[in-house]
């Protein structure tokens, strides 16, 4: 249930009415003045609270997607550096068994100079 908000005068109340001076009831004029304007200003802030928060909302969402993101980019890179250590091993192994990356070298300039006089 929506609580309504009553404002009375004291001229609806059962109240006696106050004599007030004039410079007394200017100056309450002034408070209702100030009081309004600083709702009007507290209305502002709180609406740039709501703004703040809506974007403080965003910006975790957009962290949290963005964490998923790498933990795939992460996961993605321990794939490729195991496969990359498995290829280095083969090649280590492939070098090994042609006997060495020089004699290897030495095939290849021996068989470019052979194609070369031929």
């Amino acid at each position: 249930a929506e609580m309504k908000e009553v404002r009375r005068s004291a001229a609806a109340t059962d109240l006696d009415p106050i004599d007030l001076d004039s410079e007394t009831g200017q100056g309450l004029q002034q408070l209702r003045a100030n009081d309004q304007v600083l709702d009007t200003q507290l209305e502002l802030i709180g609406q740039g609270v709501t703004r703040l928060k809506g974007i403080a909302q965003d910006q975790n969402q957009e962290i949290r997607l963005q964490g998923v993101m790498i933990d795939q980019i992460d996961n993605n890179m321990d794939e490729a550096t195991a496969n990359l250590n498995q290829v280095n091993l083969k090649m280590k192994e492939t070098l090994k068994n042609a006997g060495g990356a020089v004699t290897i070298a030495l095939k290849i300039c021996l068989l470019i100079l052979v194609v070369a006089v031929f």
